[in-house]
């Protein structure tokens, strides 16, 4: 690619702007851009000063696919007169059956990645570690007939494909160059593990500070009535079981219905879905 001179010291100048949605992947986003210029100075080139942008918008996360969020993303690098442009975006997104990790306009130099999809657990290393890979593939060499081209071989999973828990697919979408989806199997355990992560249910708990109260005061008297451990060594195991059970399904029900938890599906789109993440914060 062409790199821009920096007025200052000659340097070629690239511009990376990160557009994420205004929630937690902002902070991991602001985090991401103190380290990427050193880690792209190794991977890449010294001789380029990397500039990281980070820019909140909700636009991405309103949108039905990649395709879409991918020209949504390509508008505004053209708007701030970035180089490469990247969205990251804690919405689940999906190919066919399997969960979609990273699309790639190697020509407009865009990607899009899916947080959920690295997973719950390492996120902060699978993604500067994806980056730094997405961003060298992004820096594009000039063929012999004046084209671009990415660079052959930078983009990748992790760990070798055989044993990754994901892999590249063909597609036959126009603007998607390069697609990287998760395996049916440990793809999806890490989407539903990123998942939970993104949707952080700890944070109910402050919400639920009446209900826990009362379980607190309930499991007091329990511990200190004798009444109530005669009834509970006289009841069949199976008892206790549906009884646990039961009680369990009554907290959740109450939680889906309280909280509005509860969506009707949505019919996905014959390119690629998403699938909508249901808001756990206690402001829902």
């Amino acid at each position: 690619m062409r790199a821009t001179p920096d007025a200052d010291n000659g340097q070629p100048r690239v511009v990376v702007g990160l557009l994420v949605d205004p929630d937690a992947s902002a902070e991991l986003a602001e985090e991401l851009a103190e380290d990427l210029p050193e880690l792209l100075a190794e991977a890449v080139s010294r001789d380029i000063e990397w500039s990281l942008r980070v820019v909140r918008d909700p636009l991405t996360a309103t949108l039905h696919d990649s395709v879409e969020i991918l020209s949504a993303t390509r508008e505004h690098k053209r708007r701030e007169n970035w180089d490469i442009a990247v969205c990251l975006t804690d919405l689940p997104l999906r190919t066919g059956r399997r969960p979609l990790v990273v699309d790639v306009d190697a020509e407009d130099r865009v990607a899009l990645v899916s947080l959920p999809a690295l997973g719950g657990i390492f996120l902060r290393r699978r993604l500067r570690r994806s980056i730094v890979r997405l961003l060298k593939d992004l820096v594009l060499t000039t063929t012999g007939d004046g084209s671009t081209r990415p660079g052959q071989g930078t983009m990748g999973p992790i760990v070798p494909e055989r044993t990754a828990p994901v892999k590249r697919v063909a597609t036959d979408e126009e603007i998607v160059d390069l697609r990287i989806v998760g395996s049916p199997a440990r793809g999806r355990l890490r989407l539903l593990l990123g998942m939970v992560r993104a949707n952080g249910p700890w944070r109910l708990v402050p919400a639920l500070a009446k209900a826990l109260a009362a379980a607190l005061a309930t499991s007091a008297i329990a511990v200190m009535n004798a009444t109530v451990w005669n009834v509970a060594t006289r009841i069949r195991v199976e008892r206790l079981a549906v009884i646990s059970l039961f009680s369990v399904a009554a907290m959740v029900t109450w939680l889906i219905v309280h909280r509005r938890l509860w969506e009707r599906p949505e019919t996905p789109s014959p390119r690629t879905g998403r699938r909508r993440r249901c808001t756990t914060s206690p402001r829902s």
